[in-house]
């Protein structure tokens, strides 16, 4: 408006107060200078150039914008009135004089994936508890989305689970798969052999001793299905963790929620972001949805690398580095922490992990800016530092431990330093 102003000596009236964007505070108004020929008093419009105003200026009022209205119902404009052509002297509110045509193949492409939604496969990789597994395999059959199907991997070295499988899913439900493995595969391994044999368009892992809530999977494709979201790689939520019984235990800083009202973030600001705190603030595999056509690396690997204990980041940053991110705020799954949990190798691992995962990333446009680089490398430094003061007071834990710290340490000053 203070454009139009400085040009064209123009005043607004009080309807510019009538009206919330930007475009009907002006279009309203300028109907007031208007001449009998359609032209306007004190200015050429398009002499100055301001050529977008015939994008859309017509629209008097914001909820009646063109492309709001429009595009839900599969339409596209192919002509617009606009102002400095004679279009008489009214304010705009109703669209029966514009052009529309529909967007036949994108009308048909909707009603299609309404009837048809895509397919999301529910991994779940097990071993050796099948009372946590049959709660797990429970909440994902509960699942309101309606095309799922849901891919077990049975790495137990006891027949228990495969009896409880037998006997009560497989007769009853067509969408389950069941593998089991002739060998144990391990974790990573059976994760990667779950993913060769899905079929789904979009992937969650669901541990053995995690649950879904009913409309995880529901609530995250509404995402994923939305026009806009084309460039979507996952959605994850805040998750509740629980304890061995089911009880709901504190936040930890990793699981605390990040944002109080559903949010999409560019997927490089929030791979910076977890990588500046040191830990996961995305989620473990039962929390996240993903894109699979975006997972161009193995689950688990960055840069050929596996992963052994920071699995779910490595793939993360691999996702992000290609595609955006949403946030749900409510919890829509359950993160099982056990008492007495052995951490001996995780910590190890997981720092030569993460100082892996925080110089590599830089390689997938990560930490560009040079403070958050140096701010993700000081994480990774307070890691490898406490995890050091731990192993020494068990020397015999692991022997090599100081060792594979101190070389982490080295690495992580080296770049500090350069």
């Amino acid at each position: 408006m203070n454009y139009f102003i400085q040009i064209g000596a123009l005043k607004s009236n009080e309807k510019v107060l009538d009206v919330g964007c930007g475009v009907g505070r002006m279009a309203v108004p300028l109907m007031n200078y208007l001449t009998d020929d359609g032209a306007y008093y004190g200015f050429d419009l398009f002499k100055d150039g301001i050529t977008w105003c015939k994008n859309n200026i017509a629209v008097a009022y914001p909820e009646t914008d063109i492309y709001t209205l429009l595009n839900k119902h599969g339409l596209e404009v192919m002509n617009k009135p606009y102002y400095g052509l004679w279009c008489g002297r009214h304010e705009y509110t109703s669209y029966q004089d514009i052009v529309l045509t529909k967007k036949a193949s994108e009308r048909k492409l909707r009603m299609t994936r309404e009837k048809n939604p895509p397919l999301v496969s529910i991994l779940i990789p097990t071993y050796n508890r099948p009372h946590y597994f049959k709660m797990a395999l429970e909440s994902a059959l509960a699942q309101t989305y309606s095309n799922i199907e849901i891919i077990i991997g049975d790495d137990s070295t006891n027949d228990e689970t495969e009896i409880l499988i037998r006997e009560q899913y497989l007769p009853h439900y067509k969408n389950i798969t069941y593998i089991r493995n002739t060998s144990t595969l391990g974790q990573f391994h059976n994760d990667l052999t779950l993913i060769e044999k899905s079929s789904g368009e979009y992937i969650n892992f669901l541990m053995d001793d995690d649950v879904f809530y009913k409309q995880k999977i529901e609530k995250m494709m509404s995402y994923f299905e939305q026009e806009s979201n084309k460039n979507l790689a996952l959605v994850t939520s805040y998750r509740i963790r629980i304890d061995d019984h089911g009880d709901p235990i504190d936040d930890v800083q990793s699981t605390q929620r990040l944002y109080s009202e559903d949010t999409q973030l560019n997927g490089i600001f929030l791979g910076d972001w977890m990588l500046r705190a040191g830990y996961n603030i995305i989620g473990e595999p039962t929390t996240t949805l993903f894109r699979k056509s975006f997972l161009t690396e193995p689950f688990g690997t960055l840069k050929g690398r596996e992963y052994a204990c920071s699995v779910d980041m490595a793939s993360w940053i691999s996702l992000l580095s290609k595609g955006d991110a949403v946030y749900i705020s409510e919890s829509l799954s359950q993160f099982r922490h056990h008492a007495g949990q052995q951490i001996h190798n995780k910590l190890l691992q997981g720092c030569e992990d993460f100082t892996h995962l925080v110089i590599t990333s830089k390689e997938y446009g990560f930490l560009q800016n040079t403070t958050d680089y140096r701010t993700a490398l000081l994480s990774a430094y307070q890691w490898c530092k406490g995890s050091l003061q731990y192993y020494r007071s068990l020397p015999d834990l692991i022997p090599d431990a100081h060792v594979r710290l101190s070389h982490c340490l080295d690495i992580i000053i080296k770049e500090l330093n350069y």
